[in-house]
């Protein structure tokens, strides 16, 4: 069985690495329009 290579953390992508780690699924949402983005894309 192979495995995924892990993915590399950008200072972009931090927050939600971090959420991962401690169980956590943190979505960003744009202050200005309030659309979702969900990394890593």
């Amino acid at each position: 069985m192979s495995s995924h290579p892990l993915p590399r953390v950008q200072e972009y992508t931090r927050a939600f690495w971090e959420g991962v780690k401690s169980g956590k699924l943190l979505i960003q949402r744009c202050r200005s329009c309030g659309s979702y983005q969900h990394y890593p894309r």
